[in-house]
């Protein structure tokens, strides 16, 4: 169970992140985070050349920066967390804050937090779900 502590420590830096930008902002690009073979968690820098057109290239290049990580062989887990759509009890469409997170052994799996958008930037927030992910960082370890 090692793997989902390790993806939890993830979640726990990458969800009060997101919540908080979603509060202040109202919105948010994709971002990242990894934790090291020392069990330090950090913010994954994006590219500031980066010309990005939405968020899907944001995302790619996420992906591709902890993939890297992962081949150097310098993380264990790897979080990337954006702002998307889930569906609600009743099937309808909800924004959702989702989170893919990775182990290199492994364990892979998206966690979502649904919210409601409220008056003057408020936010009401459901109970976070997880559902099975797939591995894109550590794919080809």
């Amino acid at each position: 169970m090692y793997q989902k502590n390790d993806c939890e420590t993830l979640m726990n830096t990458l969800m009060p992140l997101a919540e908080q930008m979603l509060k202040e902002l109202g919105d948010f690009y994709p971002f990242g985070a990894t934790l090291s073979i020392d069990g330090i968690v950090s913010l994954t820098p994006m590219n500031s050349q980066g010309n990005y057109q939405d968020t899907k290239d944001v995302m790619n290049d996420l992906i591709k920066t902890h993939s890297a990580f992962a081949k150097e062989g310098c993380i264990k887990a790897s979080g990337i967390v954006w702002n998307g759509k889930t569906q609600n009890a009743e099937g309808k469409d909800s924004d959702a804050i989702i989170i893919s997170l990775e182990h290199r052994d492994g364990y892979a799996v998206l966690v979502g937090q649904p919210y409601k958008r409220k008056l003057f930037r408020r936010f009401v927030l459901s109970p976070i779900f997880t559902v099975e992910g797939k591995s894109e960082v550590f794919a080809n370890q």
